[in-house]
């Protein structure tokens, strides 16, 4: 959930690594900027197997949640967040850098 909607400079974590393929993915508040909001993204034969009503909890989505999540996604998108969240990412690997050799 940490490392999901932009976080890393990327959409999803996993994306920086090329041989990572997740059977499943979670995300949940950062995707609605903090508003209660979370869903599950995985291959259609898991969702197959899951009967109607089995992915609930306080964070499903209602009309205000999805309206949150869409604006949110346009924001990430728009105001170039993936970017300035890569370019924070070197920022701190080079003061954690420096940290280290002193």
């Amino acid at each position: 959930v940490q490392s999901g909607a932009g976080r890393t400079g990327k959409w999803w974590g996993h994306q920086h690594f090329e041989e990572m393929n997740p059977d499943m993915l979670i995300f949940a508040k950062g995707i609605a900027s903090g508003f209660p909001f979370a869903g599950v993204a995985t291959k259609q034969h898991f969702f197959d197997k899951m009967s109607p009503g089995t992915m609930g909890g306080t964070y499903g989505g209602n009309a205000v949640a999805c309206a949150a999540a869409v604006a949110t996604i346009q924001a990430i998108e728009s105001e170039g967040m993936l970017d300035n969240a890569k370019q924070r990412g070197v920022q701190l690997m080079k003061g954690l850098v420096k940290l280290a050799d002193k």
